[in-house]
Protein backbone atom coordinates (compact mmCIF):
# COMPACT_ATOMS: atom_id res chain seq x y z
CA UNK A 1 0.00 0.00 0.00
CA UNK A 2 3.03 2.38 0.80
CA UNK A 3 4.21 1.91 -2.95
CA UNK A 4 0.68 2.82 -4.48
CA UNK A 5 0.34 6.17 -2.00
CA UNK A 6 4.31 6.99 -2.96
CA UNK A 7 3.31 6.95 -6.75
CA UNK A 8 0.39 8.48 -6.81
CA UNK A 9 2.41 11.29 -4.91
CA UNK A 10 4.96 11.53 -7.19
CA UNK A 11 2.47 11.89 -9.85
CA UNK A 12 0.63 14.68 -8.10
CA UNK A 13 3.57 16.52 -7.98
CA UNK A 14 4.58 15.99 -11.48
CA UNK A 15 1.21 17.35 -12.07
CA UNK A 16 1.34 20.51 -9.84
CA UNK A 17 4.06 21.29 -11.84
CA UNK A 18 3.19 20.70 -15.34
CA UNK A 19 -0.76 20.96 -15.28
CA UNK A 20 -1.00 22.76 -18.13
CA UNK A 21 0.67 20.27 -20.02
CA UNK A 22 -1.19 17.30 -19.03
CA UNK A 23 -4.87 19.04 -18.05
CA UNK A 24 -6.42 14.87 -18.73
CA UNK A 25 -4.72 14.26 -15.18
CA UNK A 26 -6.81 16.42 -13.59
CA UNK A 27 -9.97 14.44 -12.43
CA UNK A 28 -7.27 11.74 -10.99
CA UNK A 29 -6.80 14.89 -8.66
CA UNK A 30 -10.36 16.23 -7.89
CA UNK A 31 -11.60 12.92 -6.45
CA UNK A 32 -14.47 13.72 -3.81
CA UNK A 33 -13.10 13.22 -0.08
CA UNK A 34 -9.61 12.98 -1.99
CA UNK A 35 -6.74 15.22 -0.54
CA UNK A 36 -3.32 14.44 -2.43
CA UNK A 37 -1.07 16.94 -1.12
CA UNK A 38 -2.85 16.09 2.47
CA UNK A 39 -3.84 13.17 4.49
CA UNK A 40 -4.14 9.97 1.89
CA UNK A 41 -5.57 6.99 2.96
CA UNK A 42 -4.85 4.30 0.25
CA UNK A 43 -8.25 2.11 0.36
CA UNK A 44 -10.16 -0.06 -2.01
CA UNK A 45 -12.70 2.93 -2.67
CA UNK A 46 -9.20 5.10 -3.88
CA UNK A 47 -7.82 2.78 -5.74
CA UNK A 48 -10.69 1.40 -7.85
CA UNK A 49 -11.41 5.35 -8.73
CA UNK A 50 -8.20 5.85 -9.69
CA UNK A 51 -8.16 2.90 -11.68
CA UNK A 52 -11.66 3.89 -13.05
CA UNK A 53 -10.76 7.39 -13.76
CA UNK A 54 -7.22 6.04 -15.54
CA UNK A 55 -8.26 4.06 -18.05
CA UNK A 56 -10.22 7.26 -19.55
CA UNK A 57 -7.53 9.19 -19.62
CA UNK A 58 -5.69 7.27 -22.71
CA UNK A 59 -8.37 7.88 -25.30
CA UNK A 60 -8.06 11.35 -24.04
CA UNK A 61 -4.88 11.81 -24.51
CA UNK A 62 -4.57 10.30 -28.03
CA UNK A 63 -7.52 12.44 -29.31
CA UNK A 64 -5.62 16.09 -31.01
CA UNK A 65 -6.21 19.28 -29.29
CA UNK A 66 -9.55 20.46 -30.10
CA UNK A 67 -11.53 17.07 -31.23
CA UNK A 68 -13.07 16.20 -28.53
CA UNK A 69 -16.73 14.76 -29.36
Amino acid sequence: MGDAFMRYRELYSLWVSNNAAVPELRPLFRMPDVEPDGALSVTDSLRAGVRTLASQIPPEMSEPKGSKT
